[in-house]
């Protein structure tokens, strides 16, 4: 072999287009073996990163500067405070978008069930007047509720209270000047009041009778009504728990206060001495004697509203 000739490190057929083609193989064989299968190329991997990654930065701080990321980033930072404001006004926006569209379909519903009780008892002319609760009893015995409301705004002993338009709350017991009290129909000082039990929105049930049980609920009997049986069967549609009771006693009370809603059932029972006799216990929607704002009703030629009864009212 002559002095000069290059050494020879493979064999005269492995020429430079095989290699290549080998080489081609090999990396398409790595890149589909599994990353657990590649830990002995880290070695070459790391010197690599290694001899690169300055260069690779300073290529990377003129590429962002020739795209102008820098300026960008610039703008981006003197603007911060601007597009903090503006996204703190989103949220706020936001916010009272939902708080809006709460409010619409809460009066949604109350429009409804003031449409449906003037359906339930038409032919009415209501004045509505609006009323802040500003206080309760002295005395942690009664429930009586002083809103502002009295004399100057028309008010007279004896009209009704309601919340959410259509959801009993109590009668006005005694007028001021400014303001006047009202006796939730669920304080142990009410008497009795007389309800009808609703089979769906639109059937009328039984009637009940119903009195405070001094836990903010009402409880009382259902009367048997015949009228409601089925010819062919005999037997009355049966009362369930959750259906609505609504305010049925005109003889005591304004005509204002027919139909309003007094609560729904949530327990039923027989009666011990007459198991085909039923008992029901009626919760208010809401509590009569927690509301924060009422509306007092009375109607328009009607005159003044019936007084509660003298053995009506609160601890003294």
């Amino acid at each position: 072999m002559p002095r000069n000739a290059p050494i020879q490190l493979a064999p005269r057929w492995f020429g430079p287009r095989l290699r290549l083609a080998f080489a081609v193989c090999v990396l398409l064989v790595l890149a589909f073996l599994p990353p657990r299968w590649l830990g002995l190329t880290e070695w070459m991997a790391q010197p690599v990163r290694l001899a690169i990654s300055p260069a690779q930065q300073k290529l990377g701080q003129v590429v962002r500067w020739a795209r102008g990321d820098a300026a960008k980033e610039k703008l981006a930072a003197a603007a911060a405070p601007e597009l903090a404001e503006l996204e703190r006004q989103r949220n706020d926006l936001s916010f009272r978008l939902l708080q809006a569209e709460e409010q619409i379909k809460e009066l949604r519903r109350v429009i409804a069930e003031i449409s449906r009780s003037s359906e339930l008892s038409p032919g009415e002319a209501l004045k509505m007047v609006p009323a802040v609760v500003i206080g309760g009893p002295a005395d942690l015995a009664s429930k009586l509720l002083t809103v502002r409301a009295g004399r100057a705004q028309e008010i007279e002993r004896g009209a009704v209270a309601v919340t959410r338009g259509v959801h009993l709350v109590g009668r006005v017991r005694s007028v001021a000047e400014r303001t006047c009290t009202i006796l939730p129909i669920n304080d142990r000082a009410h008497e009795p009041i007389n309800g009808i039990i609703m089979l769906d929105d639109e059937r009328r049930g039984p009637g009940c009778q119903l009195s405070p049980d001094g836990k903010g609920r009402l409880a009382g009997r259902v009367r048997a009504d015949p009228s409601l049986r089925d010819p062919t069967t005999g037997e009355s549609e049966p009362i369930k728990e959750g259906m609505k009771v609504r305010f049925d006693d005109t003889d005591n009370w304004p005509r204002s206060a027919r139909m309003l809603i007094v609560g729904r059932i949530i327990a039923i029972e027989s009666l011990p001495d007459q198991p085909l006799r039923k008992s029901i216990v009626v919760e208010p929607f809401f509590a009569p004697d927690k509301v924060s704002e009422v509306t007092l009703r009375q109607l328009v030629a009607e005159g003044p509203a019936p007084a509660p009864k003298p053995g009506e009212g609160g601890t003294p």
